[in-house]
């Protein structure tokens, strides 16, 4: 289920932030808490870039990038951010939610 109004942009940048969008919110939020309570690096985040086609996506081609330079890595981080916002938006409400005490 999405939370937000789609963006205008041209079917291969949506593409990108679609697919971007559901790694991190299948794969990166739910490690995201982990990573933060041990201060550890999120290897296994861009293991996940690496295996989806996500991976140096500023660098050119002849260096085995996808050569997006930094306007078309900023879809990749806005996909990102969109599904990250959104989950910790959820949980945190969810968790609220469960502290509220029960009406008397």
């Amino acid at each position: 289920m999405d939370f937000y109004k789609p963006l205008d942009l041209a079917p291969d940048k949506q593409a990108l932030v679609n697919r971007a969008k559901d790694l991190a919110r299948e794969r990166f939020a739910p490690r995201a808490a982990q990573y933060d309570l041990t201060a550890s690096f999120p290897a296994e985040d861009f293991d996940d870039l690496f295996k989806a086609g996500l991976h140096a996506a500023a660098a050119p081609v002849e260096y085995g990038g996808l050569g997006l330079g930094t306007t078309g890595t900023s879809y990749i981080f806005l996909g990102c951010i969109l599904a990250l916002v959104i989950w910790l938006s959820i949980t945190r409400r969810d968790a609220t939610e469960a502290q509220e005490p029960a009406p008397a």
